[in-house]
């Protein structure tokens, strides 16, 4: 949300819980965290309750603190869409690099000497099936 656009409400006033906001004027690295109560639809800090009326002038609204899980599962899913994009290059790489001449060029340089040429190994078959394999960590 932008500033302009903030009622004073936080993303889900349904749902209690901690909400990052910043002063105007302020930037983001200077936001702290206000508890947002939905059963009077107030926000609390180190006062009494106030009103989304009176806190939508005086602050921008960043977004809800997140939960340890649900950070967690932020991660784990950025880190398999960025498995899955070197996975997609790494097939593009291979296909391009040992195109069909290239690869029958090397299976008769290979195949005469008695070993499997790299063109039709399992590390050019599978290399970009071992990236989305690997775990999270």
């Amino acid at each position: 949300m932008t500033a302009a656009q903030w009622d004073g409400l936080p993303q889900n006033p349904e749902r209690d819980g901690f909400h990052w906001l910043v002063w105007h004027g302020y930037s983001d690295d200077m936001a702290f965290t206000h508890w947002w109560n939905a059963s009077d639809q107030q926000w609390h800090d180190v006062e009494d309750g106030s009103t989304p009326r009176y806190r939508s002038p005086l602050f921008r609204y960043l977004g809800p603190c997140l939960t340890p899980a649900e950070v967690a599962a932020l991660v784990e899913q950025a880190r398999r869409e960025e498995r899955e994009a070197c996975a997609a290059i790494a097939e593009t790489l291979i296909a391009k690099a040992y195109n069909a001449g290239f690869s029958e060029g090397m299976r008769e340089h290979t195949s005469s000497r008695g070993g499997v040429p790299w063109c039709d190994s399992a590390a050019k078959r599978n290399g970009a099936a071992a990236i989305r394999a690997r775990s999270a960590t």
